[in-house]
């Protein structure tokens, strides 16, 4: 390792061997060549093996030769400071990235698994980024487990709420508490790949248009199988008309669900952060719907994801959300009020506002076509004799 010091005088520095730097120092003051070694001496692990030996010679001034002796050494020593050892700093970034891409990771009693989660974060390709933890007053380890990690990355933010705000709650307030110009949820025993957060920062760079970047996300069911729910290929949510972009979610709401999830793409954060949501069953479906008339979408078609995929029954979703039981049984139809509510308040053209509440109709029609017909089996089993 080679050091060069620049001072009024001459200097000498050479290496002494491998891993070992030695290094001669002449200058006009023995106080500035002083200053210099005791910082090199401080910031020698942070430079590579350590300062073998340091040797200060003092040598006669000449006149104005003090001053720029120690205004040399005092630069040198500010830059040795930074890199001592017990500072930390944010992990080094190989490229200065132009946005700041923020993760938001709502918790309760996740303990046992939120370390991976972070570490799949932290892997990220794009570092310029914050990882923003809302903790739901966690009755387990998760508090602790979560301190401990941001005691080594100062990316990672951690809010701890005092008491159970519930899910939804708990959901918004990562999104309100980053700063991003980007902004990603992720769950508590999801994944992401590494490329994830530079992939759709770069759809966006690529087009302004665009509100949300939606991705390939690959499902563990119930049973332990891996899927990928379909690759979508269209077009529509990309338009510019916000009633092609509706009715299209609409379509896909009814035929593949897990084809694509806006709720874990890439949004910007500000416009998302302005939809207002209502605590109630299938609100991640309505959620959708108003994304989709917030603007024009990017997709990429790679697989940047991996989540668990519960099929939860109604009663169990309704107890976890806290809402009443009898919201259980209408739930279609108060899904079908609200989206139609969010599509009157849209700022829509009368034409664009009849094909998006036709295609809420549409998607309401089918939906409980679904349930009588599933209905109508379960009371014909139960009414005929077994054999």
């Amino acid at each position: 390792m080679l050091i060069l010091v620049h001072t009024v005088d001459a200097y000498r520095a050479e290496q002494a061997g491998a891993g070992n730097t030695s290094v001669v120092i002449t200058g006009p003051t023995a106080v500035a060549g002083v200053l210099f070694a005791f910082m090199l001496g401080r910031a020698a692990p942070a430079v590579g093996a350590g300062v073998g030996v340091a040797t200060v010679t003092a040598s006669r001034p000449r006149p104005g030769d003090t001053i720029a002796a120690i205004a040399t050494a005092l630069l040198l020593c500010s830059a040795m400071w930074t890199s001592a050892p017990g500072r930390r700093s944010r992990p080094r970034k190989e490229i200065r990235m132009s946005h700041l891409v923020s993760i938001g990771l709502p918790v309760r009693n996740a303990g046992s698994r939120v370390t991976e989660v972070v570490r799949s974060v932290q892997a990220q390709t794009y570092t310029d980024l914050e990882l923003v933890i809302s903790d739901n007053a966690s009755t387990d380890d998760t508090e602790d487990v979560v301190r401990a990690l941001a005691k080594e990355d100062d990316r990672i933010v951690y809010h701890r709420q005092p008491e159970n705000v519930g899910l939804l709650n708990n959901f918004t307030y990562v999104i309100r508490a980053a700063t991003g110009t980007y902004f990603r949820w992720i769950g508590d025993d999801d994944r992401v790949h590494p490329e994830m957060a530079a992939r759709c920062v770069e759809v966006f760079e690529a087009d302004p248009r665009l509100a949300l970047v939606t991705m390939g996300i690959s499902y563990t069911g119930p049973d332990g199988e891996i899927s990928t729910g379909g690759e979508y290929d269209g077009a529509l949510l990309g338009s510019d008309d916000p009633a092609d972009r509706f009715v299209e979610m609409m379509r896909l709401l009814n035929t593949s669900h897990l084809m694509i999830d806006p709720l874990y793409a890439m949004m910007r954060r500000d416009v998302v952060a302005a939809i207002p949501r209502r605590n109630m069953l299938h609100e991640d479906e309505i959620f959708a719907g108003k994304l989709a008339l917030a603007g024009p979408w990017g997709h990429v078609h790679e697989v940047l994801a991996h989540r668990h995929w519960a099929d939860d029954s109604v009663s169990k979703l309704g107890k976890l959300l806290n809402v009443p039981a009898w919201q259980w049984r209408m739930r279609n139809a108060l899904q079908y009020k609200e989206t139609a509510d969010c599509v009157r308040r849209a700022d829509l053209t009368a034409e664009q506002r009849r094909r998006a509440l036709a295609a809420a109709r549409d998607w309401y029609l089918a939906r409980q076509w679904r349930l009588i017909r599933r209905r109508s089996i379960k009371l014909v089993r139960m009414a005929t004799p077994a054999r």
